[in-house]
């Protein structure tokens, strides 16, 4: 019990951060391509990895939670999000930070592992 507790707070927290994150970055993006010296459209690709990185991995990533376990891919997720993140904020120019958030994408792939746990929590809960 107190490892699905323990899951679940994870999950909730890493989509909490996750929701944070697209929320401060979208509007940022302009000054990041001041900062940084960049064109518009590198700097687009700050959201556009992201979010190619979220399509390609949420398959994969659910498909391996099937066949490896949702709990054990759900925390591997997390960590490589908690790497991207760090990447992010030691980024020095554009090419760094297009390749942490292309890693950070691995965080909307949490959401079919998520439901899973949830799932079978639901279901321990109701068979005793």
């Amino acid at each position: 019990m107190k490892s699905a507790n323990a899951t679940l707070s994870a999950s909730v927290a890493t989509v909490f951060s996750y929701a944070l994150m697209q929320t401060m970055v979208v509007p940022a993006v302009g000054l990041l391509q001041r900062e940084l010296g960049t064109t518009s459209g590198w700097a687009s690709w700050i959201i556009s990895g992201f979010l190619l990185s979220s399509a390609v991995l949420t398959p994969l990533l659910g498909r391996m939670g099937d066949l490896y376990g949702k709990r054990r891919v759900l925390l591997a997720v997390l960590a490589t999000y908690l790497i991207g993140l760090a990447g992010a904020v030691a980024a020095q120019d554009i090419g760094q930070l297009i390749a942490a958030r292309v890693v950070q994408g691995a965080a909307l792939a949490l959401v079919p592992p998520t439901r899973g746990v949830g799932a079978d929590m639901g279901a321990r809960r109701r068979h005793g």
